[in-house]
């Protein structure tokens, strides 16, 4: 796995969130607006009010990865990725933020 790096290139230890986007998700696929951090990589932490499945630069599936309501996740992604999410079919929300 590799970790994300700050401005000096150090190994990132913490991310101060810098924007949060709260989408709306159902049944049917949901895309992020997109990423506005200005490096060729970066880190978002995204939590579900409900169970969901999330894809980068894919159409999300009920067979992508699946993420816990609830449960917070850090993922790397690269400048140009683009984020897209479902449910199994309930409505909720899930917050993406964006960190440095």
């Amino acid at each position: 796995m590799k970790l994300a790096h700050d401005e000096k290139n150090s190994i990132a230890q913490a991310v101060k969130p810098v924007s949060t986007e709260k989408l709306a998700i159902s049944g049917t696929a949901a895309s992020a607006a997109a990423f506005t951090q200005q490096t060729n990589d970066g880190v978002i932490r995204i939590v579900s009010d409900i169970p969901c499945f999330y894809a980068f630069n894919a159409t999300a599936t009920t067979s992508s990865v699946y993420l816990p309501a609830g449960a917070i996740e850090y993922v790397r992604y690269n400048k140009n990725d683009t984020f897209s999410v479902i449910t199994a079919g309930t409505s909720g929300s899930i917050y993406i933020s964006e960190a440095e």
